[in-house]
């Protein structure tokens, strides 16, 4: 059902309840059908249960330090720092069967606490998230008649600043380069950019900014600033998928593209 809101903002909105609406298009649904339909289909369409990622789990714990540290102890408990097999451990398991936060183990706990300070360390990374703006707001916005949302990790609408926290490997600029290759990093930056600018609007132009932190020794942290060029350039393939994806949903069309579907020559 479409939705006569043009633009909204849920400040208390849950993770959960923003990924559970699929009314309004995420960044995560258009990368997902740039990497083909049928990829899109698996995910959204049949809701194929993706398995447990443990860099998804620490990157979710290292945010929560980072942006809302204040809710750390509510959402999640760090386990001891003994074997699993011993008495110890299993009696503190007990203990905590049904409590309905996230357990952790000691090393994640330790690691994520590793790269939160790292950030703040970071004299770039400090300045943006210690500086007024919204965490993990959710908002709403209809581009060309598409509805669409978007819940970045920090908005500072005053100095037009839309800043994505992302955990990695190897804080190396190669590494950095491959992961914004890998994961669609650019579409995610267009997304969120025009999302920004619809709901704040105005005429002055959004600047977008990338703080990574590594997850093991030394826990580097690094800044970037997608160049105005690459992210608007970005913006029109971020459109031209928005558009058909939005054709596919409501023709319900998965079909592959030729590659899958025809006969391909290359050389080797």
């Amino acid at each position: 059902m479409k939705s006569s809101i043009e633009c909204s903002v849920r400040y208390d909105e849950s993770n959960e309840d923003y990924h559970a609406d699929k009314q309004w298009i995420s960044s995560s649904q258009v990368k997902a059908f740039a990497s083909g339909p049928s990829v899109y289909k698996m995910r959204y369409v049949d809701e194929y249960k993706q398995p447990y990622n443990k860099s998804f789990a620490l990157g979710s714990l290292v945010h929560c330090m980072v942006l809302e540290p204040d809710k750390v102890e509510q959402r999640y408990i760090a386990a001891p720092h003994h074997d699993r097999r011993t008495k110890e451990y299993k009696t503190w398991a007990n203990h905590y069967a049904n409590d309905s936060r996230t357990i952790v183990s000691a090393k994640e706990w330790d690691t994520a606490n590793a790269c939160s300070d790292a950030v703040y360390d970071n004299p770039f990374a400090s300045a943006l998230f210690t500086t007024n703006g919204t965490v993990e707001a959710s908002y709403r916005f209809k581009h060309r008649g598409i509805q669409c949302k978007f819940r970045p990790d920090k908005l500072i609408a005053e100095r037009k600043i839309v800043v994505d926290l992302k955990t990695i490997s190897e804080c190396t600029l190669p590494e950095i380069l491959r992961s914004v290759r890998k994961y669609k990093y650019g579409l995610q930056a267009a997304h969120y950019t025009v999302g920004a600018e619809t709901v704040c609007g105005g005429t002055e132009r959004f600047k977008f900014y990338f703080v990574f932190v590594e997850t093991s020794a030394p826990f580097r942290c690094c800044c970037l600033e997608v160049l105005p060029d690459s992210l608007y350039g970005k913006i029109e393939l971020w459109e031209q998928n928005l558009c058909e994806l939005d054709s596919r949903l409501r023709l319900d069309d998965w079909t592959e593209t030729e590659f899958y579907t025809q006969l391909q020559e290359i050389e080797v």
